[in-house]
């Protein structure tokens, strides 16, 4: 059992070093992580689609609900994670390079503000 344990103890232990030489800003890791999101979002919309068939009398003529679901939680999915790469390119562009000073202009009457 002692034995066992050591062993268990200094693998953990190797695993976590090589870990700690990975870069957690990596494209790949990115990229990944989209794609999952992407991937999970899809799944969920089919499951929503697919619950929908319980209030149906005939479900196997409505199946087209759960590819509809699918469609729109990876569209869905799709649209987040480009919102959320299109946010953090900007306030990375933002800390690179500070804008010039803009000459003064007269007040707006409207200002608008999207965030996500």
């Amino acid at each position: 059992m002692k034995k066992f344990i050591l062993i268990f103890l200094s693998s953990f232990l190797v695993c976590q070093m090589s870990l700690a030489q990975t870069s957690t800003s990596s494209g790949l890791i990115g990229f990944r992580r989209g794609l999952a999101t992407v991937m999970f979002a899809g799944l969920g919309g089919a499951i929503l689609g697919l619950s929908t068939l319980s209030f149906y009398g005939e479900p196997q003529e409505h199946v087209g609900n759960v590819w509809t679901g699918f469609a729109i939680g990876v569209l869905g999915g799709s649209a987040y994670v480009v919102a959320q790469s299109q946010k953090s390119t900007s306030s990375a562009m933002d800390l690179a390079a500070p804008l010039p000073p803009v000459a003064k202009r007269a007040p707006m009457l409207f200002q608008y503000s999207w965030e996500f």
